[in-house]
């Protein structure tokens, strides 16, 4: 689920493709993959929706990215039918530059300009790459602006938005990311809830046994 401050709430489905509707209209529009159409959805597995800067709408989907731009109605199509790099992409996240970090299942992370050109791919085993795991599940925009990455089977990292430069911490697996002050980051992930100091880089057990899908923080509550 995201929701455009002021404009509208979408639902992105498994099979279902998408669907919106305008705040303070109960009319519901479902958009669909159309077989052979260029300018449409791309695939009907929605996994995450992105509002960027310029207020084009970008669906992570099971083949690839789509791009929507409201203002024309056209579809941007990018990484779909591709065998030799990621087709599934799980998360998307804007930085402060205007750029979009898109986490895939299998390929990393792509860095793209708001027109989808690719600018950077950071990968496990990849060179000038850091130890970052290749199956992305969140990204995670702090509010000192760094971007947190995380998943299963490598490292999660912090992309230190000043410096330009990553810093690893543990390999453990992450599911998802939430800041509950300046420097502890929340972190969820099937083993239970972590916090972790992100100047010394100590992680607390604050909760196991249970699986962490999602975390929200107001306030002083943390929703799990």
């Amino acid at each position: 689920i995201y929701c455009e401050p002021g404009k509208r709430i979408w639902v992105g489905t498994i099979s279902g493709g998408v669907s919106f509707f305008d705040v303070g209209s109960p009319v519901v529009t479902q958009i669909m993959h159309h077989p052979n159409d260029d300018n449409s959805l791309v695939n009907n597995d929605v996994n995450n929706i992105l509002e960027d800067s310029e207020g084009k709408i970008w669906f992570a989907t099971n083949n690839g990215i789509s791009i929507w731009n409201p203002e024309t109605g056209k579809w941007k199509t990018l990484f779909n039918d591709k065998t030799k790099q990621a087709q599934v992409f799980l998360v998307l996240c804007e930085d402060n530059n205007g750029k979009i970090w898109a986490g895939s299942y299998s390929s990393g992370v792509y860095v793209l300009d708001s027109n989808g050109n690719e600018l950077a791919h950071y990968a496990h085993g990849e060179k000038g790459s850091p130890s970052v795991s290749n199956f992305i599940f969140d990204i995670f925009k702090d509010s000192q602006h760094d971007l947190w990455i995380g998943g299963v089977n490598g490292e999660f990292v912090c992309f230190k938005t000043r410096e330009q430069s990553f810093r690893n911490y543990t390999d453990i697996p992450v599911s998802s990311f939430a800041q509950l002050s300046e420097n502890q980051i929340l972190i969820g992930q099937s083993r239970g809830l972590l916090l972790l100091n992100k100047l010394s880089g100590n992680v607390e057990n604050l909760l196991s046994g249970i699986v962490v899908q999602d975390i929200l923080v107001l306030g002083s509550e943390i929703w799990i």
